[in-house]
């Protein structure tokens, strides 16, 4: 990759940092079950409505191309992927390619089961994403 596209990934996921950090953002909303299930009351199960902060992360994280391809499901299972996924701390020395996998995970798997990019939001890891972005530009 050459350096100008790392400085552009890292300067739009750095953008995110004040938002993130700001304890009235939010993640969204689930909506609850509706309808009774019958023709003129359709049934809706609940499903989670992504806040307008989680939906501009995700169209970040494809435009400058944190997402990658490759096997995430596979690499989430191994041992880098649950140091860097389980304790933000450990993000704060990540590479340029470790925050893409963990960025790519967390996309990909909130397509499989929605509610994971609300659920690493609230965890801090998103945050913590961004100001490794921060820092890695700072250096």
């Amino acid at each position: 990759m050459r350096q100008a596209d790392t400085m552009t990934m890292l300067q739009a996921l750095a953008a995110f940092g004040p938002e993130l950090r700001d304890p009235h953002a939010s993640a969204g909303r689930w909506a609850d079950q509706k309808g009774t299930g019958t023709v003129n009351d359709p049934l809706t199960m609940p499903y989670f409505e992504p806040s307008g902060l989680l939906d501009r992360f995700v169209s970040m994280a494809y435009n400058v191309d944190w997402v990658k391809d490759f096997d995430w499901s596979e690499w989430s299972r191994g041992a880098e992927a649950k140091k860097l996924m389980r304790h933000n701390a450990d993000l704060s020395s990540a590479t340029v390619d470790q925050i893409a996998r963990v960025i790519t995970t967390i996309v990909r798997a909130d397509r499989f089961s929605e509610g994971t990019l609300a659920r690493f939001f609230e965890a801090g890891t998103l945050r913590a994403l961004a100001e490794r972005a921060e820092a890695l530009l700072a250096e």
